[in-house]
């Protein structure tokens, strides 16, 4: 059943009444021009209409005597409510309007003396306001969507404003410019036109896809992959249909697939919101230069492994790495230079220690590194594996390569004497300034 098929059923307006008003259809236009001059100045006084222009789009009061209530008299409806809307008329006052109409065809009913043809008149207002309550409706649906997507969006720039100026110039402005996608829809059904709506129909020239193909698809989990590349196929083509039907002059046609169009906007969304957060989360407990586990993610994984150790009654070694004179590279050769350093240094590393041992970014110059030895011998030779890691081979940086050497505290835990996570960490952290003091480029393990 279509839409003006089920709206007709539901105000009661049967064949009958279209029969009788097709009969009387010239008598009704001649008796309606008599009282569209006092209809026109109810608008300019009571709506502030200008009074220059008409408040009718060209068919609007004779498609209620054509005795065509199909999908032409729907159209024109909702284009008429749709002109109202762009011109600030509020939803009460079109409602004010129809009711004026409906007093005016009830007068000429009255006056031809045929009571059933007022009353079938009346249905077809009944049916113009349904039809028209389909776009107030839309337009109020559009404005808590316009409040909600704005609070949303201020919201997420400040929750994720702490992510790479890249990621907030690709995925974070992707999100941003897909939310508001479904405000634009709701525009287009409601008669805005493409012009005046900053829409790009390609799927590779809005944010998202400018994104997309410069790599950040790779960026994504692999299970969202196929799903966010066919919500953005879908909704471009249906954002194409919308603007072809409103070219064509059917923005009401844009409310049979509105819906679609809304749920391929939010799934895009989803995904990206579900990365954004991803992202924020993985910032929270990785050191963005090195990409190595921070302080934060080090507080967290030494209280579990103390606590499975001491259930286990296994071995855990705490080891805290300082780099020699790192303000020497830092004043001699710039930051940028000294962060090349690093993270040369961060690979180093985690080529010398074993897949089961963690080694973290503590800040500056310092790490850690929580170990499985069997004893505190081998702990020793983790430590010593380390160190000679760093010092045998020069480290490249664009400056060319720069040799270093590194201290070590260590420390084997001992839930007898380590109470706490702290208790452990200042044995090791007095073992690495014993180290330094000592001459540095050694390890230290009492």
């Amino acid at each position: 059943m279509s839409e003006i098929t089920r709206l007709r059923t539901l105000v009661g307006l049967e064949q009958n009444d279209i029969e009788l008003i097709k009969e009387y259809s010239d008598v009704i236009q001649s008796e309606l021009s008599k009282h569209t001059d006092k209809y026109e100045a109810w608008f300019h006084n009571s709506a502030d209409w200008p009074k220059e222009t008409s408040p009718f789009i060209a068919d609007y009061l004779p498609s209620f005597f054509s005795a065509d209530y199909s999908d032409h008299f729907f159209s024109v409806q909702y284009q008429q409510a749709s002109h109202w809307r762009k011109r600030a008329l509020d939803s009460g006052t079109a409602i004010a309007s129809l009711t004026q109409l409906r007093d005016i065809f009830i007068n000429i009913g009255g006056d031809l003396m045929d009571h059933q043809l007022a009353r079938s008149l009346c249905r077809v207002v009944d049916l113009a306001q349904s039809i028209q309550a389909v776009v107030h409706h839309l337009d109020h649906v559009l404005i808590r969507h316009q409040q909600s997507s704005e609070q949303e969006i201020k919201r997420a720039s400040r929750m994720f404003n702490q992510l790479s100026p890249a990621d907030q110039d690709g995925i974070l402005n992707a999100y941003i410019e897909h939310y508001r996608w479904k405000l634009k829809a709701y525009r287009l059904a409601l008669g805005d036109t493409p012009n005046e709506i900053a829409l790009p129909l390609s799927k590779h020239e809005c944010t998202l896809g400018r994104w997309l193909d410069s790599g950040g698809m790779d960026e994504l989990p692999a299970q969202f992959q196929t799903a966010l590349e066919i919500a953005h196929t879908r909704l471009h083509k249906l954002a194409a249909m919308a603007v072809d039907d409103v070219n064509a002059g059917k923005p009401h046609a844009v409310t049979e697939y509105l819906l679609d169009l809304e749920a391929a906007s939010d799934e895009i969304t989803s995904i990206l919101y579900d990365n954004l957060t991803t992202r924020l989360n993985v910032m929270a407990i990785e050191d963005t230069l090195t990409g190595l586990p921070n302080r934060r993610q080090f507080d967290r994984d030494i209280d579990q492994k103390m606590a499975y150790a001491k259930r286990n009654k296994t071995n855990l070694g705490l080891l805290v790495i300082d780099i020699d004179h790192f303000k020497r590279i830092n004043d001699e050769y710039g930051h940028t230079v000294g962060d090349e350093f690093l993270k040369a240094l961060k690979e180093r590393f985690t080529h010398s220690i074993r897949s089961a041992d963690n080694i973290y970014r503590w800040g500056g110059e310092e790490f850690t590194a929580l170990v499985w030895p069997s004893d505190q011998d081998e702990l020793g030779i983790i430590a010593e594996r380390l160190r000679e890691g760093v010092m045998k081979q020069p480290l490249m940086t664009s400056m060319g390569t720069l040799t270093a050497t590194v201290s070590i505290g260590a420390i084997l835990y001992d839930p007898e004497k380590h109470q706490t996570a702290a208790d452990l960490f200042k044995v090791a952290d007095h073992n690495l300034q014993t180290a330094k003091q000592s001459g540095r480029n050694r390890v230290v393990l009492i």
